[in-house]
């Protein structure tokens, strides 16, 4: 465990955030997260578009590295990366994003009325990634050649829905690092939640990205679809039938599974598909005859003489 944190690793570990920003600042990270970005990438010139209690301003000071520190809070000049285009270049950003709504800022954590371009104000998970990732662009283009863009988010859960920034959000410059950062002090660890089954979120994601050229960007989009596994050919026969059964309620006629997985894209390849469902609910153990040409799934768990009610 001393490799944690002692230098720059895969994995962060600072339990103390030390001298730098405001320790009441809700939401901000240990200082010495960016002191080891800092000391291990040497940039001549860091900008913090998102700068909250000036951690990174502090850190800069202290290392002698010319920066340039922005918020949307008043108290930063009110910079509004969605509006506003950032007025420098560098050679690496620093970006500690919100959390969509976990901690709400303008309005909240310093005062005056929320505005509606606060990335914590958005009103869907949907509509905080379409601006975050217009944030990011903003972010990666103010770099000069070969700089670095360090980007430190989490993961959230809100009503049981787990939603995870990293894999939502769109990536700009070449992927060089993912740092994974041990979370300590949270407000949510003074929370007694009602879910046995809850498992605590306790790290963060640091992303680095490089970028390589003046004009072509090595960037991924992230798309979320919905796949039809009934228009896939590729899926065994147990699979098919499983996935029919499950929708019949567990306990379905041969008719009923002939009438449900007709239509099914394998069923257009083979013209013997109703024979393959019958070798299906014969020869596997997850389905009992329990009448002539029905069958029930059986409980999982169980042995095969407990079936699904």
């Amino acid at each position: 465990m001393d490799r944690l944190g002692a230098k720059l690793t895969t994995v962060m570990n600072f339990p103390e955030r030390g001298p730098y920003g405001d320790s009441s600042y809700r939401g901000n990270c240990s200082g010495y997260v960016q002191k080891a970005l800092f000391e291990h990438y040497e940039p001549k010139k860091v900008i913090d578009p998102f700068c909250g209690s000036n951690t990174t301003g502090d850190v800069c000071l202290e290392l002698r590295i010319d920066h340039l520190c922005l918020d949307l809070n008043p108290r930063y000049g009110g910079f509004d990366i969605l509006s506003d285009e950032i007025p420098e270049s560098c050679d690496f950003v620093f970006s500690h994003d919100a959390y969509h709504d976990i901690i709400n800022y303008s309005g909240a954590v310093w005062a005056g009325d929320p505005h509606p371009n606060d990335l914590s104000r958005c009103e869907t998970y949907g509509e905080f990634i379409q601006k975050i990732n217009i944030a990011h662009a903003k972010m990666y283009n103010a770099l000069r050649k070969g700089g670095h863009l360090a980007i430190l988010t989490g993961d959230i859960k809100r009503k049981g829905q787990f939603y995870s920034i990293i894999k939502d959000m769109d990536f700009y410059g070449k992927i060089q690092q993912h740092i994974i950062k041990l979370q300590h002090n949270c407000f949510s660890d003074n929370i007694k939640y009602n879910n046995p089954k809850l498992i605590p979120i306790v790290h963060e994601h640091l992303l680095i990205f490089r970028k390589d050229d003046h004009y072509i960007i090595r960037g991924k989009i992230t798309k979320t679809i919905d796949i039809d596994s009934r228009t896939r050919t590729k899926l065994s026969w147990f699979t098919v039938v499983l996935n029919a059964m499950e929708k019949l309620g567990g306990k379905a006629s041969l008719k009923q599974l002939y009438n449900e997985i007709e239509g099914h894209a394998k069923t257009q390849t083979n013209k013997h598909w109703r024979e393959k469902i019958r070798q299906v609910v014969q020869t596997y153990k997850d389905f009992q005859n329990i009448d002539r040409g029905i069958y029930r799934l059986v409980q999982l768990g169980k042995n095969s003489a407990t079936v699904v009610a």
